[in-house]
């Protein structure tokens, strides 16, 4: 009975797999062993993804050595490529903001050079501030915004302002009594002023209305709180989040 005649229950038999049967000419018999142990793979996730140019360096490169024994998977991705195109087409181009990508890649090369960024950082670009502006100035009232938790048991922080471009950002950082905040390098200059309670910076115990600055490249070790506090902080949205000792 061949592939297409009827099963005895006057069904169909399926065509039989095109990349066990037709593998593409004049290959050694290790390279068609290898095609023939790939061929019961999926591969039209890694299709879609090697049209788009999405695959990691060694992933398309493997991926583009399986390709070059299977006819039908290098057609898969062409087809794919072409819809891909077609799919571009049919918005309108825009051209992006000069030095955007380069921009976009200064941030995402420094992220991977300085190492994972502080709680603070993140909960600061999860959260806009909520704001009135009335030619050209900024109110937000004191009840107009939420502390949000940090990553980070006992510390909370609410945004005043964000400011993208500059890298930084105003906000108010509450502590609970005991709380503690983990050691980091400043990617530009920090300023805090203690407006409630302790905070205990290394050697130096601060107490309310006590003013700090950090510079640039500086590290805090770790801060904590005795009875807890409230600070004013204006602080670099690129921190560095450092290994406890």
């Amino acid at each position: 009975m061949t592939a297409s005649d009827p099963d005895p229950q006057g069904e169909a038999s399926p065509p039989e797999c095109t990349r066990c049967t037709n593998p593409a000419p004049d290959v050694s018999a290790a390279e068609a062993s290898a095609l023939e142990a790939s061929a019961g793979d999926d591969l039209s996730g890694e299709s879609a993804l090697r049209a788009l140019d999405a695959l990691a360096p060694d992933a398309a490169a493997a991926f583009d050595a399986r390709a070059d024994l299977d006819r039908e998977l290098e057609s898969e991705v062409d087809a794919y490529r072409a819809v891909a195109g077609e799919v571009g087409g049919l918005v309108p181009a825009v051209a992006p903001v000069p030095g955007l990508w380069a921009r976009v890649l200064q941030r995402v090369r420094g992220q991977a050079a300085r190492g994972p960024s502080t709680p603070f950082a993140a909960a600061i670009e999860e959260v806009q501030p909520t704001t009135t502006s009335r030619d050209a100035l900024t109110f937000q009232q004191r009840d107009a915004g939420d502390f949000v938790p940090l990553r980070v048991a006992g510390v909370s922080a609410r945004t005043l302002h964000r400011d993208d471009t500059a890298g930084y950002a105003t906000v108010l950082v509450r502590m609970e009594p005991g709380a503690s905040y983990p050691a980091h390098r400043h990617g530009d200059d920090e300023e805090c002023y203690v407006l409630e309670g302790d905070l205990q910076v290394g050697d130096t115990a601060m107490a309310c209305g006590d003013y700090q600055v950090a510079g640039k490249g500086s590290v805090h070790p770790v801060q904590w709180t005795r009875n807890g506090c409230l600070l004013l902080l204006r602080s670099s949205l690129h921190d560095e989040l450092l290994e406890a000792s």
